[in-house]
């Protein structure tokens, strides 16, 4: 068993650590498109402290969301609803195949208390003996999703312009979890539009930077593991013959990442209005 070095000596001097190197790409293609100076020119707001630009307050929030530094200072119950199992399994439907898996149908019904019929539009599918049994929206060996709608859409269409707007619900997550949306930071209504506002800009940097910048395989990355896979990578900044380079891991991945990434950078033009 190897014996631990006893002459290693800890300093606590070391300038060029960060945890951050992969930010660096994001950072440069911000400064491409020159948008610090864009917020300058396009954006005004009076108040009293002039010690610093808008620009650069905005800036000094962005950086901060999207690097996860985020502190400034279950539908199971349907299972047992009666109601939904009974709509899903109602006698007399007539479903037709809308694609290779599931079927669908539509019917009218008027639920206790409420003071008319409403369409129903309910999907299914056949679940194989070989496919493990979900819990959730499931009747013998159907699966099930059911809508309630005024609109006067084919069964499909309804799936799809309902998916479509069920599209979000990602995204509020994402900005929820990832874009430090869980807790409002102020008691004024202004400062918390401002700060929601300054959220939307930093999402869509990211997914600008992800789209102008990154393979393909990388554009859909959620901020969270973008964070984990290049932002968060640890780096030291050296200055060889006085010339900085930041110094990453070894990794073919990364080396191919940076050369493709900073090509593509390089290429795009300051934002003009």
């Amino acid at each position: 068993m190897r014996r631990s070095p006893r002459n290693l000596r800890i300093a606590c001097d070391h300038r060029g650590l960060t945890h951050f190197g992969g930010i660096y790409f994001f950072h440069e293609f911000l400064q491409l498109l020159q948008l610090r100076d864009f917020l300058a020119r396009h954006l005004s707001y009076p108040r009293r402290n002039h010690r610093y630009r808008l620009s650069q307050m905005i800036l000094a929030l962005v950086y901060p969301l999207v690097l996860g530094l985020d502190r400034l200072e279950t539908t199971s119950f349907l299972r047992s609803n009666g109601t939904f199992q009974y709509l899903t399994g109602l006698p007399g439907l007539r479903y037709q195949a809308v694609n290779r898996d599931w079927e669908m149908a539509d019917f009218e019904h008027r639920p206790h208390g409420w003071p008319q019929a409403r369409r129903f539009v309910v999907a299914r599918r056949f679940i194989p003996e070989e496919e493990a049994q979900t819990t959730l929206f499931t009747l013998g060996r159907y699966v099930y999703r059911a809508w309630v709608t005024n609109r006067s859409l084919t069964p499909a269409g309804v799936w799809h312009f309902y998916d479509g707007r069920a599209g979000m619900e990602p995204r509020t997550g994402e900005l929820r979890e990832d874009f430090a949306l869980r807790k409002i930071p102020t008691a004024s209504f202004a400062a918390n539009a401002l700060y929601l506002e300054i959220i939307r800009l930093a999402y869509n940097l990211v997914t600008a930077f992800q789209r102008n910048c990154l393979q393909e395989s990388w554009q859909n990355l959620t901020l969270a593991k973008l964070r984990h896979k290049l932002f968060w990578l640890p780096g030291e900044l050296t200055r060889p013959q006085n010339r900085p380079v930041l110094r990453l891991r070894e990794s073919p991945m990364l080396r191919d990442l940076t050369n493709d990434g900073m090509a593509k950078t390089r290429k795009l033009k300051p934002l003009q209005l």
